[in-house]
């Protein structure tokens, strides 16, 4: 399957998004273990969860599940600078890859993948 056209765009943080992101940089900054070793969904933080990517980046991978864009999930990565920079309030959006259908919340940091509504056909979008 091929992954339909996306979008690349600038993407404002919801707040709880962002208040998270401040508890996040806390443990950072604390070295709580969590923040140390790859783990796909050790942190779970208000409406985000995962961990420090094992890619040896240096970058978080969250998925964002916001009550108000169920069942559509977000995918992020982030580095360190960009999580203090979100807290301390000097970022408040970031780049993703977005479906061309305006009705899908979808939106992630990786180009080419696949979106579970999008690509699987109109049938499986949910009504918006």
């Amino acid at each position: 399957m091929e992954p339909k056209p996306r979008i690349l765009q600038p993407v404002k943080l919801p707040s709880e998004v962002i208040a998270s992101l401040g508890d996040v940089q806390r443990m950072i900054v604390d070295g709580d273990e969590l923040t140390t070793v790859p783990l796909d969904d050790g942190i779970q933080v208000g409406p985000l969860c995962g961990g420090l990517l094992d890619d040896g980046s240096g970058r978080f991978y969250f998925s964002v599940h916001l009550k108000d864009n169920s069942p559509y999930v977000w995918d992020i990565a982030l580095t360190p600078e960009e999580i203090q920079a979100i807290a301390v309030g000097s970022l408040d959006q970031i780049e993703l890859w977005c479906c061309t259908n305006l009705k899908c919340g979808f939106k992630t940091y990786i180009k080419d993948i696949t979106c579970h509504w999008c690509d699987y056909g109109a049938d499986r979008t949910p009504q918006r």
